[in-house]
């Protein structure tokens, strides 16, 4: 469907657009960095000639006599060209729609770079990603700002709350990133969080992801997956555990441990605290390298139990995380019945 007037005349977002969006469940590709060069392309290309089909030029740069890179636009992307070389960056959503609120269909994903292609007259399918970004807007229930405070921890990544609107996961090659859409849109009614997964640099290696097999169903289907997978790996801080025992779900002693320990955690400060305190132990030699492991696998076991009822999970994020499940199971379908299958 074709996005409503996306502001109303005093700058705030439509309610028309809210409704539009609240009933919306895709996952799209935004932000990209692709890179071509003379080494994927059969033939040599001047890429420097491609300038002509720039919207604007914004500076020409001469590093030596063999040596030129031309810097411009076409509408909101940057695109560089030198003698050899083509990189492309922005949001590819923006460029295709207007706007990146408007999520792209994986069919529309593919007319995108093909468009993209043609007007730059190069074999786009060739070009390989140096940054990849998959997002959604969710409409939810509470301020974005209110799930934060549950998503506590992930392993190999360090964890920053920008102000109150913007939580960071991030490592060398992957960052997650959930912010409040709503408020950067100046939406006035409803509630709008954005998650998105950016693949960096690093992430893809020597092994080059190029345009034509992350369009595959495949490929697209499975790093779709992973956006799921990775918001699933977050450690997540649950509902508050009641120092009781209820006879009538724990049963055994090895049940008991759990519910104790899972008490215990909570009230040292939750498991990132848990595990720094290990980190620390462990750094103090008070601590052997296996027994800060066993301990820190003891307690990620114990913190995640929510079968059987022992640990009742929290309702805030199980609106968030099914949420996220309903986007990638439509999405996948999208995939399966489009026929389509690459650039």
């Amino acid at each position: 469907p074709s996005l409503p007037t996306l502001y109303n005349k005093y700058g705030f977002i439509t309610n028309s657009v809210i409704s539009f969006l609240s009933k919306i469940r895709a996952i799209m590709v935004d932000t990209i960095h692709i890179r071509l060069t003379n080494n994927q392309t059969v033939g040599k290309i001047n890429f420097l000639q491609l300038s002509s089909h720039f919207n604007t030029v914004s500076d020409t740069k001469y590093l030596n006599t063999d040596n030129t890179v031309i810097n411009g636009h076409l509408g909101n992307l940057l695109i560089s060209v030198s003698k050899n070389s083509i990189s492309i960056k922005g949001s590819i959503a923006k460029w295709f729609s207007g706007n990146n609120l408007h999520t792209l269909s994986y069919e529309e994903l593919i007319q995108a770079f093909t468009r993209l292609g043609n007007i730059l007259h190069i074999p786009i399918g060739k070009a390989y990603f140096t940054r990849l970004d998959m997002a959604a807007n969710i409409n939810t229930k509470y301020s974005p700002k209110a799930y934060y405070k549950y998503l506590m921890y992930l392993k190999g990544f360090n964890r920053s709350n920008v102000g109150e609107d913007t939580l960071y996961f991030k490592s060398d090659e992957v960052t997650l990133c959930l912010y409040d859409k709503g408020k950067e849109q100046k939406m006035r009614e409803g509630k709008l969080l954005r998650y998105e997964l950016r693949l960096e640099k690093r992430f893809f290696g020597a092994e080059k992801l190029s345009v034509s097999q992350f369009c595959s169903k495949k490929v697209y289907s499975r790093l779709v997956s992973y956006w799921q997978e990775s918001f699933d790996a977050i450690y997540k801080r649950r509902k508050a555990i009641r120092p009781e025992l209820n006879y009538k779900i724990v049963k055994t002693p090895a049940e008991a441990k759990i519910v104790a320990l899972s008490y215990f955690i909570d009230k040292a400060g939750g498991l990132e605290a848990m595990v720094r305190d290990i980190s620390n132990a462990q750094a103090s030699y008070t601590l052997t390298p296996m027994q800060a492991h066993r301990l820190r696998q003891e307690f990620h076991s114990c913190y995640h139990v929510t079968a059987g009822g022992l640990i009742s999970p929290n309702r805030v994020l199980s609106e968030l995380k099914n949420k996220i499940g309903d986007f990638v199971q439509q999405e996948l379908e999208c995939v399966r019945s489009s026929p389509l299958n690459g650039v």
